[in-house]
């Protein structure tokens, strides 16, 4: 996913207060930003907000941008930020779990540069981290479950080809006993 990080600069600059972006379609750097960040949750089954925040380093504030929600909250202020998220901001990465007023979160974030290779904003993806740990857990059960059938299957398998060998075996050794007494009866009867 490719964010112009220009136009988003741009878009900042022209609207710096606080819910100038009212609606997702209301400015067109916003809308267009918008529409690619929607595209990206829909194909990645996501079910938490994807989102573009901008630090401004002289206030210590972080500010939400565009985001895939049906209101924007537009240039509303990240109250309690992880500190993980500035000292990352240039290059990404993601944050152990944390916790604000909203609950327990897991996050991942990545630069959104301009033309000159400047970071202008960072897009971040959260997952509530109780929820991450239900969904790793259901996966978890899910992978021994199958592999708890296929084992037993090929259990299955292996002891029906076991019994089978040890029965054409035993039938073996009645035959070679079988042949040792006749061969024992003729040389007793020479």
């Amino acid at each position: 996913l490719q964010i112009d990080g220009d136009a988003h600069q741009i878009m900042f600059s022209n609207n710096p207060k606080r819910d100038a972006i009212k609606t997702n379609d209301q400015d067109a750097i916003y809308s267009d930003i918008h529409e690619k960040l929607k595209k990206a949750h829909e194909a990645n089954r996501l079910e938490t907000t994807i989102y573009t925040m901008v630090y401004e380093p002289d206030e210590k504030t972080v500010s939400f941008g565009v985001s895939t929600s049906e209101e924007p909250f537009f240039r509303h202020e990240y109250e309690d930020y992880p500190q993980a998220l500035i000292d990352n901001y240039q290059t990404g990465g993601t944050i152990p779990p944390y916790e604000d007023e909203n609950g327990t979160w897991l996050s991942a974030f990545a630069p959104i540069k301009d033309m000159k290779g400047d970071v202008v904003a960072v897009i971040q993806i959260d997952e509530i981290f109780d929820e991450f740990i239900n969904k790793v857990n259901k996966a978890v059960m899910f992978s021994t479950m199958v592999s708890l059938v296929i084992i037993a299957l090929i259990a299955v398998f292996l002891i029906r080809s076991i019994r089978s060998i040890l029965l054409k075996e035993e039938a073996m050794t009645l035959r070679i006993v079988e042949q040792k007494e006749i061969i024992e009866i003729g040389r007793a009867h020479v």
